[in-house]
């Protein structure tokens, strides 16, 4: 059995794109895998199509052979994209090789190694940053059945928070706590984005409402900060799924301070990868949460890889709270009952592209996780994301893929609102283009009125107006600036050669 073709698909869900693999055989059979990275789909798609003539005629029952020609042969680390990439493809060759055998993938690692999967809930709390907002959307989630969630109650803060921020982040929580009672576990998420002391400062204050993680509270990266939060924390540490590499993990774990790892199959290379994450893991004592907040075919390759391990901890779900057209975009998605998964028999994965849904619901340069100039937070998956954007009241909800209200939240700034906001004019909700050098934080509540008003951010206490204007005037001399030293650059060039 050979490789014989590669394509791809992108999905337009509103707050990702997602991007599919399609691998097929000589054999007939052909299996599918994800790449998914926000901002990034069609850059990992072109990467996919760059890299398929290495492995075309190669078997697909190769995988490590497949993995290194893809990762060591190509003399270069491309880090997220370039692991992305890879996944998508190794993932549809796992689920190949269950096929063509007649068994799910985790029988090809060792068998089940448990009944069913307890699964946490995660992109429920849009809407308000309000402990009364978060307090009724954590109910509704308790009622479907869940027994743990997760949620960032920080807004927009980086780096810092004021006293008045700190006390707003840990009402929340404790609302949440009231909400769902003690026998619920509640998880909270960083988005890797405080220094080592407010870190350590949250983790204590958060400590009587019983977290049972505090997730990337400094930035993944500077693995010596998460070391030092982890020792200091009365709270665990959860991490890893911005790592794209084993050595990555083994340079977190030596230090025996983190013991709940989340890696990103998507991220590391594939299914194989994140499976071998799992034993260094266990090695240290490290339970695994791995990070599942992209598409349904990583939700159902996440179902294969936790249903195999012996160190599973918990399973993250955003499936049940994102649009109902994607249900269909997959054949037998995963489903929640009672907060717990069923582990599916069927061969591979045991799902399948409906790739005339999937067309109808194009790739939009507008869906992505806003990012925040603010806050300095990188999309994920999140990635980056990985996990529900964060929405100021009346701000732009990437979830829904619509405003909540006529306005553009500011905190979001260039990257998160300008594509939203060309999309609101386009629908006639906003009355100027952004794409025009205009803030994203003006408010355009005039839209029918064709005029534009000034307002005051009620969070933050100034004239959003007037601000914008003194960044993009700031943008434009950096850009000026930026320009002649190129020329200057250009003209040394000449003068070497």
């Amino acid at each position: 059995m050979k490789i014989t073709a590669i394509d791809t698909y992108i999905a337009g869900n509103p707050w990702k794109n997602w991007l599919f693999a399609k691998v097929t055989t000589d054999a007939g059979l052909y299996g599918v895998g994800e790449g998914t990275l926000n901002f990034f789909a069609r850059t990992v798609e072109t990467a996919i199509h760059e890299l398929k003539p290495l492995i075309l005629g190669m078997s697909p029952f190769d995988v490590e052979a497949i993995g290194r020609r893809l990762i060591r042969d190509v003399f270069t680390d491309g880090a997220q994209i370039h692991m992305c990439a890879v996944a998508a493809i190794e993932i549809a060759c796992w689920d190949i090789v269950g096929k063509a055998v007649g068994q799910p993938i985790y029988n090809l690692w060792g068998g089940r190694c448990h009944e069913k999967l307890r699964a946490y809930a995660n992109g429920w709390y849009r809407g308000p940053r309000t402990p009364e907002n978060f307090a009724g959307k954590a109910q509704q989630v308790v009622a479907r059945g869940y027994t743990a969630l997760k949620f960032d109650p920080f807004g927009h803060n980086w780096r810092t928070v004021t006293p008045q921020e700190l006390d707003l982040s840990m009402d929340i929580i404790r609302a949440v706590r009231e909400a769902v009672g003690p026998q619920v576990d509640i998880l909270i998420e960083g988005h890797s984005r405080f220094n080592v002391a407010t870190a350590v400062l949250l983790a204590e204050a958060m400590r009587e409402f019983r977290p049972a993680w505090f997730e990337e509270p400094v930035h993944h990266a500077n693995i010596p900060s998460v070391v030092e939060v982890a020792r200091r924390s009365p709270v665990p540490i959860a991490t890893g799924e911005n790592y794209h590499s084993k050595h990555q993990f083994s340079e977190l774990l030596k230090h025996e301070v983190v013991s709940i790892v989340q890696p990103e199959p998507i991220n590391l290379g594939g299914l194989y990868a994140a499976r071998k994450i799992a034993d260094l893991a266990d090695a240290h004592y490290a339970m695994m949460a791995p990070h599942s907040a992209q598409g349904p075919v990583c939700s159902a390759a996440c179902v294969q890889l936790n249903a195999s391990i012996p160190n599973f901890y918990i399973h993250e779900i955003f499936d049940e709270f994102n649009e109902p057209w994607e249900r269909n975009i997959v054949t037998h998605p995963v489903e929640v009952v009672d907060g717990y998964i069923e582990i599916p028999d069927r061969p591979g994965l045991g799902i399948d592209l409906n790739i005339d849904e999937i067309l109808r619901h194009p790739y939009r340069p507008e869906n992505v996780i806003p990012c925040s100039s603010q806050a300095g937070r990188s999309g994920r998956g999140g990635s980056h994301s990985s996990s529900a954007p964060q929405v100021q009241p009346e701000c732009y909800n990437p979830g829904r893929g619509k405003h909540d209200t006529e306005r553009v939240c500011s905190d979001y700034g260039w990257c998160g609102c300008m594509a939203a906001a060309r999309r609101a004019v386009s629908q006639g909700r906003l009355s100027r283009d952004l794409s025009q050098g205009h803030g994203a934080g003006q408010v355009f509540r005039g839209g029918q009125e064709g005029r534009l008003r000034r307002h005051r951010d009620p969070h933050r206490g100034r004239d959003q107006a007037a601000v914008h204007r003194r960044r993009h005037s700031a943008r434009a001399r950096c850009g000026a600036r930026e320009r002649r030293l190129l020329r200057v650059r250009v003209g040394l060039g000449g003068a070497l050669r």
